[in-house]
């Protein structure tokens, strides 16, 4: 397929989640995307954590659009994303998650990540974090 059209935000401001066992909506982490005729979607969202050591945290994705309320596109069964045991006191990781998505729909459509954590978590600590949005064609 081709790639039709490309949405992307970025967030450089550090955001603190302290252990919780709740979704929390990552900082400006939420952007929208139209497709031309329903076309899949391949989302891509690429994470700066700081954590201690024996911390781990996972990454929830929703999409909403008129019609639907929030639904999840990819949610992580436990805190697992990430777990990090090195012995070392504190550790800054990036990571990258890829889903292919099949909205079936021309409507605009707003994708969210949110992370929960075992631990305290500190995203966009020494870069940006960003949510990138390609519409795939046939």
């Amino acid at each position: 397929g081709k790639i039709l059209q490309v949405e992307q935000v970025t967030e450089a401001t550090q955001q603190t989640i302290n252990s919780s066992s709740t979704w929390v909506a990552l900082t400006d982490m939420t952007d929208t995307i139209t497709t031309s005729s329903g076309s899949s979607v391949l989302i891509m969202l690429d994470t700066n954590v700081y954590v201690d050591n024996n911390i781990g945290y996972s990454i929830r994705i929703t999409f909403n659009h008129s019609g639907i309320s929030e639904t999840d596109v990819y949610v992580d069964s436990a805190t697992n994303t990430a777990v990090l045991h090195n012995g070392i006191t504190r550790v800054n990781t990036n990571n990258t998650l890829i889903i292919k998505h099949s909205p079936s729909t021309t409507n605009e459509i707003t994708y969210t990540a949110y992370a929960r954590n075992s631990g305290e978590s500190y995203f966009n600590s020494t870069r940006t974090s960003s949510l990138t949005l390609m519409e795939i064609g046939s």
